[in-house]
């Protein structure tokens, strides 16, 4: 695995570009600076993403080639090793948003 500013793109973040590639996924994590610190690697993730019709759901916020939903009033603290419990709190949820973090979170409950 990379630092998290290093350019190059590792195995796991691959991996995620080629399943997104598939057609109705679900980019799930704690927040955008997962995927790197470099902000010219994250527009490229975020455009090949969105280009490949992907969904990305962190904490906060949904983004979709067609619309972006934020979590209203205070923001839920990202947690990295478990993105889950953040998703998982409906507070400011709202819509699609909701129902999708609903969804992610039935699958993929919090220990």
């Amino acid at each position: 695995m990379f630092s998290a500013i290093d350019p190059r793109f590792d195995q796991n973040l691959t991996d995620l570009l080629e399943q997104a590639t598939g057609g109705d996924f679900v980019a799930c994590t704690s927040a955008l600076s997962r995927y790197s610190r470099s902000s010219q690697k994250l527009h490229y993730i975020l455009e090949f993403l969105l280009a490949h019709h992907a969904t990305i759901l962190t904490t906060n916020y949904l983004i979709r080639p067609t619309d972006v939903w934020v979590r209203r009033g205070t923001l839920v603290k990202p947690n990295s090793s478990n993105p889950t419990i953040g998703i998982a709190q409906p507070r400011g949820l709202a819509g699609a948003h909701r129902k999708l973090a609903q969804t992610i979170t039935a699958h993929h409950p919090a220990p």
